[in-house]
């Protein structure tokens, strides 16, 4: 890229630095500087008497039509910096309609979270060459900082904090499936889906709160984008889980509690019951040992509510292998092995 070879001086012709430096000068237009330039060292007061009315047209012309070669430069120039840069900043004033879209912003935003350093933050709309939006505390750097709306071309809007050109801090996440022309309505709590909690870098991080159209919610802690740690789960049917999560899944130590009011804790791996558990059922039924994709499986004991107990080997949810059975009417253990949950052979 090309130096700058345009004086202040000259002419008084006044260019944007960024796009001098950027983009330097025409070799059309050194050449016309640096003509007049020439003629400048002729048009002293020694010689000034010697200039003639031709000489002195021709400077004219030549300060004219470097002056249309400079501005054909700068609109150049400032296009391919769009180009580059993929946006348009346009200043937010008092009478526009997105200021009060960004009042009601603040209003809606917990003054505790609030960017407390506002020294070069403005307000501003930015328009992307992707059909994308921003709206909302602009800072000095040229990056999003403080509070802002984001309106992404697949029609999801962001509202919160920014920091350093990235969601940080609390926010929502509208999950949109329809462009919406009255930014306002974006603060209707009825809105679904949505994330609303901590980000950082673009992501949920830290404590939040998801809802899906189904009225499925979580509310838990999150992990570079994923539900990890310790969460609440409650699904369409009422069931709710209690517990650990790992990247988005039910893993780890948890109580899963059926709308039926049946009841599972224990661990889990890949959203199933998985190690050690127990079950109880509402009639009194209670299974206490291993399982494995959802299923009784390894050694477990089971207790019924009439007092029977098998203490034993599992296998795809029903008794598989050596195991014996208490009778409490007759109080004695039958020894044995089971097939399919049937005692096929005497031990």
């Amino acid at each position: 890229m090309g130096s700058s070879c345009i004086n202040n001086n000259n002419n008084n012709i006044k260019t944007k630095k960024l796009i001098i430096n950027l983009y330097g000068c025409s070799e059309e237009a050194h050449n016309s500087l640096k003509l007049q330039n020439n003629y400048k060292e002729q048009m002293n007061e020694d010689n000034f008497e010697n200039i003639t009315t031709k000489q002195i047209t021709q400077i004219n012309e030549s300060i004219k039509d470097n002056n249309n070669i400079l501005e054909r430069q700068k609109t150049i120039s400032k296009n391919k910096i769009n180009e580059e840069v993929n946006y348009e900043i346009i200043p937010i004033k008092n009478s526009d309609k997105e200021k009060i879209i960004l009042n009601k912003l603040y209003n809606n935003l917990e003054e505790k979270e609030m960017n407390k350093n506002k020294n070069g933050i403005t307000e501003v709309i930015i328009k992307y060459n992707n059909g994308e939006k921003y709206i909302g505390e602009y800072d000095r750097e040229n990056l999003r900082n403080g509070r802002g709306i984001q309106i992404f071309n697949n029609n999801n809007i962001y509202y919160g904090f920014w920091e350093k050109d990235k969601m940080n801090g609390m926010g929502k996440m509208i999950k949109m499936n329809r462009k919406i022309n009255d930014l306002s309505t974006i603060f209707n709590s009825n809105l679904i889906p949505y994330y609303y909690g901590e980000w950082k870098n673009n992501l949920e991080d830290g404590k939040g709160e998801e809802k899906w159209r189904d009225n499925s919610v979580y509310k838990g802690e999150y992990k570079e984008g994923n539900k990890q740690g310790i969460g609440e789960m409650i699904f369409p049917d009422g069931t709710i889980y209690e517990g650990e999560f790992s990247k988005g899944k039910i893993e780890g130590n948890g109580k899963m509690k059926y709308k039926d009011g049946r009841i599972y804790e224990g661990s889990w791996t890949n959203n199933k019951m998985n190690g050690e558990g127990q079950f109880k059922w509402p009639d009194g039924r209670v299974y206490k040992g291993d399982y494995l994709n959802n299923c009784k499986s390894g050694y477990g004991e089971f207790l019924w509510g009439d007092g029977k107990i098998y203490k034993g080997m599992w296998t795809d949810g029903k008794q598989n292998g050596k195991g014996k059975l208490y009778i409490k009417e007759y109080d004695i253990w039958i020894d044995g092995i089971w097939k399919n949950g049937k005692r096929i052979k005497k031990e």
